[in-house]
């Protein structure tokens, strides 16, 4: 019985499993924890560069915001991005700025679920997180800026200040940055130097005699003030309004012919080239030898355009000159825009997007307008009032300005037309790229964030 007994091995599995469970469930459940607690690092190091992400630009974009405004702005973002995870505590979360960007450091604890068999019942978790301002190698910039004649008085000095902000923000922080404006209204000036450029055609100046008749007798009886409904410029808007007029009869008497010379000159307008087997060649940058840009004579534009150039004076003098005059044709503006931010002709001061893109860098249109499109091409002219012709032109170049992987922002300054204010939408890269400016102030505040979205923020190694 004694050796039988010795033998028998029945319950030793029992036993074995017996001795191993304690092993293996720590075994298990460090597995787990260690999982959960990965997993818990791994979001709050997401969270935390959220956190700093958002105190940076924060920071780009309002200056006069505290360090302790930052810190609740960098600390909600944070607790937004954390409260989804499970077991973990945050003990600390801490949020420094220096000279060279902000820092975040964060103390966290995993409360282990398995791993207290063997006695470990929390993991730390600490975390760091740098971001710096960092401006791309090469950032090129043109501004397209409606100075139509709605933007006079108020209207014009809100885009001059929001204008200036903007390079201030740009050129100061970014060394390697160029900007252009491009001022437009039916048309744009491309300046009187190029009248013999290759990707011109410009006629001769002309000179005429121009006779009309006056009344040098005329007489005035009966006059009276009446009073009547008049109407604004259909540029600002077409509405209705009050006036007291003058209502007289009129003896003119008898005509006497009047002739004077009349010049036909060129003030440097740019028209419209036509459209070639369906192509829109205005929504081109190209092709100019064959079918040069007509200059038309006897025509009204806007300040020249200024070409990219790194000197900030030249920017700023250029933007104090601007004045309000003409009316909307918003293709003009986007067409020569494209033209300035290109590396090819007609203006050859842009690097090419190869050489951009291999450098991290940016090509960025912004585009600002106060209405809608009230002219369209005639060809060369842009006498035609359709309006839907015009909204496709600008679509158009919009599409083409977006596909040569240049980043269109767009602006709409107190715009009431909702057609316009979704052509704009559209035109914008994405929805993020489009702004709705209800009031100067808020003009002001646009323009700096784009300059904000321009500079690269990077998180540090």
């Amino acid at each position: 019985m004694l050796r039988s007994f010795c033998k028998n091995q029945n319950g030793n599995i029992a036993l074995m499993f017996g001795l191993l469970l304690v092993p293996l469930v720590a075994a298990v459940g460090m597995g787990v924890d260690f999982t959960q607690s990965s997993f818990g690092r791994t979001q709050i190091s997401e969270a935390t560069d959220a956190a700093v992400l958002a105190a940076a630009r924060a920071e780009l974009r309002d200056d006069s915001l505290t360090l302790a405004e930052i810190n609740e702005l960098a600390t909600d973002v944070f607790n937004a991005n954390i409260n989804k995870i499970s077991g973990v505590s945050v003990l600390t979360f801490n949020l420094k700025q220096s000279d060279d960007g902000f820092s975040a450091s964060v103390k966290a604890r995993y409360n282990t679920i398995f791993m207290k068999v063997v006695g470990r019942d929390k993991v730390d978790i600490d975390i760091f997180s740098r971001v710096e301002a960092a401006p791309p190698r090469v950032l090129e910039a043109v501004l397209v800026l409606d100075n139509t004649g709605s933007m006079s008085g108020a209207k014009i000095k809100a885009l001059k200040d929001a204008s200036r902000a903007f390079v201030d923000s740009v050129m100061d922080d970014s060394p390697n940055a160029k900007v252009g404006v491009v001022p437009f209204a039916d048309y744009v000036n491309v300046g009187l130097s190029n009248r013999n450029a290759f990707w011109m055609d410009v006629p001769s100046d002309k000179q005429s005699i121009r006779c009309r008749n006056t009344y040098p007798d005329k007489v005035k009886s009966n006059c009276e003030l009446v009073t009547k409904t008049c109407y604004t410029s259909r540029e600002m808007g077409s509405k209705p309004y009050t006036c007291t007029r003058q209502k007289c009869d009129v003896n003119k008497g008898e005509p006497v012919e009047v002739c004077s010379p009349v010049k036909s000159i060129w003030k440097g307008c740019a028209g419209s080239r036509s459209p070639v087997g369906g192509t829109n060649l205005d929504s081109k940058d190209g092709l100019f030898t064959t079918y040069p840009v007509p200059g038309l004579l006897g025509v009204n534009c806007p300040l020249e355009i200024l070409p990219l150039t790194s000197s900030k004076s030249s920017v700023e003098t250029m933007i104090s000159k601007m004045k309000a005059s003409g009316e909307t044709y918003i293709p003009a503006g986007l067409t020569w825009g494209h033209r300035v931010i290109s590396s090819g002709a007609p203006f050859t001061e842009g690097e090419t997007i190869t050489k951009v893109r291999a450098e991290d860098g940016k090509k960025a249109i912004v585009l600002m307008t106060d209405g809608e499109n009230v002219k369209s091409a005639s060809y060369p002219r842009h006498n035609g009032n359709n309006v839907n012709t015009a909204n496709g032109k600008t679509i158009e170049n919009c599409d083409e300005v977006k596909a040569q992987g240049i980043e269109l922002y767009t602006i709409a300054f107190e715009v009431t037309d909702t057609d316009t204010k979704d052509m704009l939408k559209n035109c914008a890269t994405g929805p993020e790229y489009f702004f709705d400016a209800t009031d100067a102030s808020q003009l002001v505040s646009d323009f700096k964030n784009i300059a904000a979205d321009l500079k690269e923020l990077a998180l540090a190694e």
